[in-house]
């Protein structure tokens, strides 16, 4: 959640975001919503490292550092690296977004996302070193 200040976030407890979630007229979020999925990274609110269009999900802040080291070694701009949660991502699907998921935050994110019922395939990682797996609701 952002506070008013630009550039700036503010971090709500369980009980505020349910809050928040009915008077928005959203839907609660699922019996997992604060379950660690992986981590993202951005250098700006708007600019979030992505892969293609989807908001890339590593399983550690380190596999995080080494994919922007890898694909990104002319930035020069700082990183921050946050955790992301199994309801933030529903969120985000919800509206239409897309994330790119590699093989240790998938395997976290998999059997929530069926428990929810979410049609997910299973991800052959075994080929590619550093693949990513994409999902998005159609």
């Amino acid at each position: 959640m952002f506070s008013n200040k630009p550039n700036t976030y503010k971090k709500i407890g369980h009980d505020a975001y349910k809050e928040l979630n009915e008077k928005l007229n959203l839907e609660v979020m699922p019996k997992h919503e604060t379950k660690v999925i992986g981590y993202f990274a951005y250098s700006s609110p708007q600019m979030i490292v992505c892969s293609g269009k989807a908001c890339l999900i590593s399983g550690s802040e380190n596999a995080m550092r080494q994919y922007i080291k890898e694909k990104l070694p002319n930035e020069s701009v700082s990183h921050t690296i946050r955790k992301t949660r199994f309801g933030e991502i529903m969120q985000g699907l919800s509206l239409g977004g897309a994330y790119a998921f590699d093989e240790e935050s998938y395997a976290r994110f998999l059997p929530l996302g069926r428990e929810e019922g979410l049609q997910l395939k299973d991800a052959n990682f075994s080929k590619h070193r550093n693949a990513f797996f994409t999902v998005k609701l159609k």
